[in-house]
């Protein structure tokens, strides 16, 4: 059986405020201050991307930007991201896959 997690956030206001909001990379400061990103959203580009978690340590990583549809999609990745997003995607998908587990057996025992 496949199982997809998938996550949303609603923001009031219309998508072409959203999109300059987000490759704005200049003003990430402004509403993400652990985040500092260089380089253009163009598809194909690469940016450096700053991480800087308070109390952590800094990390850098230079993603690709796999695809850019104005006002629709910005997507970046590299091999830095990728593993960490497996990563993460394995320990959800674990942390997923237990709880139906339990559910199943709660079914199970409640009938």
């Amino acid at each position: 059986m496949t199982r997809e997690l998938t996550t949303s956030i609603e923001i009031d206001a219309p998508p072409e405020r959203v999109w300059d909001v987000l490759v704005d990379f200049d003003h990430y400061h402004e509403w993400n201050p652990f985040m500092r990103v260089a380089g253009r959203p163009n598809e194909g580009a690469t940016l450096t991307v700053h991480l800087m978690p308070p109390g952590g340590r800094e990390s850098v990583f230079e993603p690709d930007v796999t695809h850019c549809e104005k006002h629709r999609e910005l997507r970046w990745l590299g091999d830095e991201t990728r593993a960490g997003f497996e990563a993460m995607n394995e320990a959800l998908k674990t942390r997923v896959e237990g709880l139906v587990e339990a559910e199943e057996r709660e079914a199970v025992e409640s009938s």
